[in-house]
């Protein structure tokens, strides 16, 4: 019950927010920063930082 309702939560929050997805892959990123590799980390801030450029801000 409580993962559908983090799923609605997220639904909606993409409908009523469209910086939320951005918001949540940084959020993602920097949880993978954590335990990832500095090589690693590197792909990741590119994939983070083209997502950004391709969404404009």
């Amino acid at each position: 019950m409580v993962v559908l309702e983090r799923k609605l939560k997220n639904v909606w929050n993409q409908k009523m927010n469209p910086d939320f997805e951005a918001k949540r892959r940084i959020h993602k990123a920097n949880a993978l920063h954590e335990k990832a590799s500095s090589s690693m980390k590197e792909t990741i801030i590119c994939r983070v930082r083209g997502y950004l450029e391709d969404k404009k801000y």
